[in-house]
């Protein structure tokens, strides 16, 4: 085996621990890359603000001829250099370091330690910062080195895919865990005696004041655009709750059963143009919402007040009187207005009802 003696610490080496160098004689440094590499570390904390400024420069004035020299010679050594790196990291993971600096412990459960960790963070949020600042400005995607229009939302249609399988996966994997364990797989809180439901009491609540939200803009094609349902109201979530609690305890609805919303002003009679004006604040007011079991509010759109509890039937009946006096600026009293009257204010009244969409009102003008 060829040796050679290194001209620093005097050590007989082998030839390997020396740097190529084609001018001398025997193609070999005089030092071996230990010494090279102690003297280097030396010069550049002596000198470290000045070689980073050059460094800096050389890059500015040269950065497309050094960014195509590094992508011809990744291209050309690509399968060397990708074995290389992974030989490193696995090594460095055996040994229990970090597979970046090879240098400190890494964190229990992870490859990394935690200075690597937090410098990887900050340079991410910082790119990514970055690359958002650029999609807002474009309309792009917000994925990073993804340049693609925006599709529904802030990423473009490949990467809106993705995230919404991804996320279904792990939700789908966390709500069986829950449901198992008897718990809500929205808040992971018990579900008492609805402990066969996926859902809480509170949640079941929130998801049908939600999902009634979303419909009544998806029949005019609009979206919620990731704000929160309480943003499209006039009450909280604590209000509804009350307000739904106060009328189960009217009618004697137990916590299993499955209850519906009735509008007493209908959704599809009110000429509504964006969340928020007048009309949207008529649908949606607390008082227009009628929580009733299943069964009696398909009866109610039927039009068969009969079986439904005495007070919910007064109250329904009040609130449309309230609506027609309010809409039509006239007397109103409780008459029936299907009788075949052929007036001008019962026509009136008659076409007025119809315009708002009150399913089976029994009203004519005193």
């Amino acid at each position: 085996m060829k040796t050679k003696r290194c001209s620093k610490c005097r050590k007989l080496l082998p030839a390997e621990k020396f740097r190529y160098r084609r001018i001398t004689k025997d193609e070999l440094e005089g030092q071996c890359r230990n010494c090279i590499s102690r003297r280097s570390k030396k010069y550049y904390n002596k000198n470290k603000e000045c070689i980073n400024w050059q460094n800096k420069e050389h890059y500015n004035e040269n950065k497309e001829r050094i960014c195509q020299q590094k992508g011809e010679y990744y291209l050309i050594n690509k399968e060397r250099i990708n074995r290389r790196h992974k030989e490193r990291r696995e090594q460095a993971k055996a040994d229990g370091l970090c597979t970046i600096c090879r240098k400190r412990l890494a964190e229990p459960g992870r490859v990394t330690c935690k200075v690597c960790l937090e410098c990887e963070r900050i340079s991410r949020n910082k790119y990514e910062k970055k690359h958002h600042i650029q999609a807002k400005k474009n309309k792009t995607c917000y994925r990073p080195s993804c340049f693609k229009p925006q599709f529904r939302g802030i990423y473009c249609e490949e990467h809106r895919e993705v995230i919404n399988m991804r996320t279904q996966k792990s939700r789908n994997k966390l709500n069986r865990t829950r449901i198992d364990a008897g718990l809500c797989q929205r808040c992971g809180k018990p579900c008492g005696k609805d402990g066969n439901r996926a859902y809480c009491y509170r949640c079941r609540m929130e998801n049908i004041i939600k999902d009634g939200i979303r419909r009544t803009l998806d029949d005019k094609r609009q979206t919620k655009n990731y704000r929160s349902w309480e943003k499209f109201v006039d009450f909280t979530l604590d209000d509804f709750l009350a307000h739904v609690k106060y009328w189960e305890n009217i009618q004697d609805i137990n916590s299993g059963e499955i209850i519906n919303i009735h509008h007493i002003l209908s959704l599809g009679g009110n000429d509504w143009k964006k969340p928020g004006d007048k009309e949207w604040k008529r649908v949606w007011a607390l008082d227009n919402l009628m929580p009733l079991r299943e069964s009696d509010h398909y009866a109610v759109h039927r039009g068969n007040f009969n079986d439904i509890h005495p007070n919910v039937r007064k109250h329904i009946h009040q609130k449309e009187k309230a609506i027609i006096k309010s809409s039509i600026g006239t007397k109103v009293a409780e008459v029936s207005v299907e009788a075949d009257t052929r007036t001008e204010a019962d026509i009136l009244i008659c076409k007025e009802i119809r315009k708002l969409g009150i399913k089976g009102a029994t009203y004519k003008l005193s």
